[in-house]
């Protein structure tokens, strides 16, 4: 599963006009601020079993739009390739998931269109803000055994951001082999002050695509 816990708070959302969510999601750029942004560029050979960092950028800033594209899009190997992101200098990612769980592709290429992650022939882009006051820094690992080939664009902006305000992008991954009768699943177990924006289920082994047996159990505050 992947996880997607977010602070929104109302600088973003007085920052776009109100339009329909088919042409919002329509669009092929970040909803989040009007002007131009900065763009981030860059093509990366990972050798098989190797870390590399795409793109150190410094603050304080906020990235509107993060997109990985490639000649040819081989989400088996993505599934082996952890994307890696920290914000102002923690040595511990705040993201920390396989590439096609993080694009909800872990069962192959399909089209996602959403407001937050689209996939397509364009590439796999994720549209959710992530601001950050000192610097950030992107890492991927390509832990199968083929060089992979991809290249990496972000559009970014320079602003003021108040840490105390703004909250980080989080994003974290679980699974459990096999599953057991009657043991949980767990999911997210996070402390503080933030927004839960979103989660990919993936049950690898099920074609129907169909999980009716198991209720989600969510507990806030308790």
């Amino acid at each position: 599963n992947l996880l997607v816990p977010f602070d929104f708070n109302q600088p973003y959302t007085i920052q776009y006009h109100q339009i329909d969510a088919e042409s919002l999601i329509a669009t092929r750029s970040s909803p989040w601020k009007k002007e131009k942004p900065l763009e981030f560029i860059h093509p990366d050979t990972i050798a098989a079993d190797t870390k590399t960092t795409i793109a150190e950028i410094a603050g304080p800033a906020m990235i509107q739009m993060l997109r990985f594209t490639s000649a040819s899009y081989d989400f088996g190997q993505y599934d082996s390739v952890w994307l890696d992101m920290y914000w102002d200098g923690s040595p511990y990612p705040a993201v920390h998931v396989p590439l096609a769980d993080f694009f909800c592709s872990a069962k192959g290429s399909i089209p996602i269109r959403s407001l937050g992650i689209h996939v397509d022939t364009g590439g796999l882009t994720c549209y959710f803000p992530m601001p950050f006051s000192g610097s950030a820094k992107i890492e991927l690992t390509n832990s199968s055994k083929r060089v992979l080939r991809i290249g990496t664009t972000i559009n970014y902006t320079n602003e003021s951001i108040d840490k105390n305000a703004y909250g980080y992008f989080h994003a974290n991954f679980s699974h459990s082999n096999l599953t057991r009768y009657h043991i949980m699943h767990p999911i997210l177990h996070a402390l503080g002050k933030g927004k839960f924006i979103g989660l990919y289920l993936n049950i690898p082994h099920n074609h129907s695509g169909v999980a009716l047996e198991g209720d989600p159990i969510v507990k806030i505050d308790s």
